[in-house]
């Protein structure tokens, strides 16, 4: 059976000069990963990664509007009354998300259109990250009733010295382009959307496919002073810096955000934007998110996906990401019924692990 035959209708997998590569086709859903999606690539990366005939794996979209915008949370929500099938939506997901950031080939990511949630999840693995002018960045699921995933309180947490960038995007869920991406450690290159078809062409037909090689290919297409559609977050560094400081709690951001939103100025603008999100966002998912943020910059990506995993099955135990999901993606009235009203008291109890330490169902990842 050959490489291409296979894939699915919903993702391919490709053999060109050695290159493998695995093309995402679910354009009617952004390529949104379902879980047949997220076995077949972890299957074929494996396979891949034994293979002397493929020298490196390049992961793409088909689609110019999306690279990825998530995980299938409707396919969660219509699912939401069988525990153990959204667990194992979870597990695979993030066994694939572990093999990506410690695969023993190169392995490159072009993150162009949208990339988020578990889009997030298959490209941050990638030693080399490819945005263009239209890259649209995103960790959104506090707004969901879920914390940032997929490794999000790994890599969240060191994009920037200051854990205050990482606590921003994760607590807002911020869309951020590509200026942003690459001055966050998000993405590695910037390359006009115009071009993208000769700079896949040229990797594939690298004579050196080594790190060095696919790098030196990728600077002969970057540019710097590409102008992405929208203003960069980063913009606002200093002040994210300031009102996201690792000493204020969830309480205290939001009354230095109250404050600054009525300002007449560029910065009370951006103040009023991030607090809308916040208000929104459901309050236990930023209270766990907050947390992870500051245990990820000390932890292990096997770990941080562990306590990804406690947080998300808590989360839908409780029924805070059914609601979520059913606000913005299902209904989309924009009015979740959060469930928890004392935060700090559920927090305490979502924070044990379902499950002991040696029964953990991604217990094997190291």
């Amino acid at each position: 059976m050959s490489e291409f035959e296979k894939s699915t209708e919903e993702i391919t997998f490709t053999v060109e000069n050695h290159v493998g590569v695995v093309t995402l086709h679910r354009p009617t859903a952004l390529n949104a990963l379902s879980f047949q999606m997220i076995c077949a690539m972890r299957r074929q990366l494996l396979a891949w990664q034994t293979d002397d005939r493929i020298a490196w794996v390049l992961v793409r979209s088909d689609s110019p509007r999306a690279f990825c915008a998530g995980g299938d949370v409707r396919a969660l929500y219509e699912m939401a009354d069988d525990l153990l099938a959204c667990e194992t939506y979870f597990i695979e997901e993030y066994r694939l998300n572990h093999l990506t950031h410690f695969y023993t080939k190169p392995y490159v990511a072009l993150m162009d259109g949208i990339v988020m949630g578990g889009g997030m999840g298959i490209a941050q693995g990638a030693g080399l990250r490819i945005v263009s002018e239209n890259s649209r960045l995103a960790m959104p699921e506090t707004a969901i009733g879920m914390v940032p995933d997929v490794g999000g309180s790994y890599f969240l947490s060191r994009t920037h010295d200051d854990p205050a960038i990482g606590r921003y995007l994760a607590l807002t869920g911020t869309i951020i382009n590509a200026t942003d991406a690459c001055h966050w450690r998000l993405a590695d290159a910037m390359v006009a959307q115009s071009v993208w078809p000769h700079l896949t062409q040229a990797l594939i037909d690298c004579v050196d496919p080594t790190w060095a090689g696919l790098r030196a290919v990728t600077e002969s297409f970057a540019r710097g002073d590409l102008y992405p559609a929208f203003e960069p977050m980063s913009a606002f560094e200093s002040l994210i810096l300031e009102v996201f400081d690792e000493q204020y709690d969830l309480a205290e951001i939001t009354a230095r955000l109250r404050h600054l939103s009525t300002e007449e100025s560029t910065n009370g603008r951006w103040a009023a934007n991030a607090l809308a999100q916040v208000s929104y966002n459901s309050p236990i998912a930023m209270r766990l998110a907050l947390h992870n943020q500051h245990l990820g910059r000390a932890m292990s990506l096997a770990d941080c996906l562990r306590l990804e995993f406690n947080c998300i099955s808590n989360l839908l135990r409780l029924g805070e990401a059914p609601e979520g999901i059913r606000a913005k993606i299902v209904d989309k009235d924009g009015g979740p019924n959060w469930h928890v009203t004392d935060v700090e008291q559920t927090f305490e109890q979502l924070k044990t692990a379902p499950y002991p330490v040696n029964q953990h169902p991604l217990f094997e990842l190291n």
